[in-house]
């Protein structure tokens, strides 16, 4: 089962770290879900619940009475402490404690990576009265280096759940190939996306009203939004960013399409160039992206690629993680800026699975292709067939 080989992962880590017990805390979860939390245990939590790892290897959670069969029924814990009647969770947790010597507990907070800053400020202050109130004469600490490896690091079942996230993803993209004509508007555009995406049984991977993200124009607003009634006209391009999520795990990719004019039977040369540019700055990017390097130097090669043609760069990252999450968090492909924080310095390690989504603009529109890439030991390989060449359209 994918989440007890998470909660494995986590312990195995955990060895090289001064980290014994890593906590993450839930209640009424269906409102205020720590975002590692479906990793680890999905489930409901109503009343304050613990799912623990211990760094010899245990998985224990401490719940609810009311929760206490969901979790048992689960079969991912060494052990379920249920509290009820007039027991609390501070009892239970309490006498939990008084088991071993526990000098470092690590909980889910990050000033840095909100994929990584589950723990809400409520639980985060019951639980130091609780630790206060135990007398625990420990240290606790952000459990972000145990969050940075679980997420980023991906098992072989993950990897193949984004694989076929990535099939359908692509094969909508080849459905709208006989939809998009010219006059046929971004919203338009939008519902047929969505419509292919609910007729293959799967959702959007982001946000539904923006998801996905169309452009047929120079005037299509720029950044995250809905749709406009814009309409797609011959001579230009159309850009689509859209992912879907299969058993959990989500896709990101960005395909263009170019409408033919009257007598053309291709793209304007400006186009194809930009196009072509824009793939090699991919291409080179995921050869550069090995073990060890960062998301930094990564964005920065990458940019100097593009530019050196003549073509204005993106104003974005160059890429980010893909996982449970579209922007899944760990390591950054970015510029700098104090708001990336040291996210784009963080060396990108081997499991760790990126989009990758340079960007230019031209005449004919906005152009922008995105691929998802993995990185192994021995460097990036790609996970989409990567567009090879505009899609014509008549």
């Amino acid at each position: 089962m994918l989440q007890r080989k998470k909660l494995c992962q986590a312990a195995e880590f955990m060895k090289s770290t001064e980290i014994d017990l890593w906590v993450t805390l839930a209640r009424e979860s269906t409102m205020a879900r720590d975002p590692v939390l479906p990793m680890l245990a999905d489930m409901y939590f109503s009343r304050l619940a613990a799912v623990m790892v211990e760094k010899g290897g245990r998985a224990i959670a401490i719940v609810s009475f009311l929760e206490e069969a969901s979790a048992k029924q689960l079969g991912v814990f060494d052990e379920v402490i249920a509290y009820s009647g007039s027991r609390e969770f501070s009892d239970a947790f309490g006498e939990f404690l008084g088991r071993g010597s526990r000098q470092t507990i690590a909980l889910n907070f990050s000033r840095d990576d909100p994929a990584q800053d589950g723990l809400s400020h409520g639980n985060y202050l019951a639980f130091m009265d609780m630790l206060d109130h135990l007398n625990f004469q420990g240290k606790v600490v952000s459990s972000q280096p145990i969050l940075d490896e679980i997420r980023s690091v991906k098992t072989e079942e993950e990897v193949e759940r984004i694989k076929e996230a990535i099939r359908i993803t692509q094969q909508i993209f080849d459905d709208a190939k006989d939809f998009i004509r010219d006059g046929i508007t971004e919203r338009q555009i939008f519902d047929f996306f969505q419509a292919r995406a609910k007729a293959y049984g799967v959702e959007p991977s982001w946000s539904i009203d923006q998801c996905p993200g169309v452009k047929v124009s120079l005037d299509s607003p720029s950044g995250h939004c809905g749709p406009t009634d814009i309409p797609a006209r011959r001579g230009s391009l159309v850009c689509i960013d859209f992912g879907v999520v299969y058993q959990g795990y989500c896709s990101d990719m960005q395909r263009m399409y170019y409408l033919l004019r009257e007598g053309e039977t291709d793209a304007p040369e400006q186009a194809k160039e930009a196009f072509r540019v824009v793939c090699d700055t991919i291409d080179g990017a995921r050869r550069f992206m090995k073990p060890g390097v960062t998301g930094f130097e990564t964005d920065r090669r990458a940019r100097a690629y593009l530019t050196g043609f003549g073509f204005q760069e993106w104003p974005h990252g160059l890429g980010h993680q893909v996982g449970t999450y579209v922007h899944d968090g760990g390591a950054l492909l970015c510029f700098r800026k104090k708001s990336n924080g040291p996210l784009i310095d963080k060396p990108l390690k081997a499991g760790n699975v990126f989009a990758v989504e340079p960007a230019t603009y031209v005449d004919a529109g906005y152009l922008c292709v995105e691929e998802m890439v993995y990185v192994t030991e021995e460097g990036g390989v790609f996970l989409t067939q990567p567009q090879s060449e505009l899609y014509l359209l008549p």
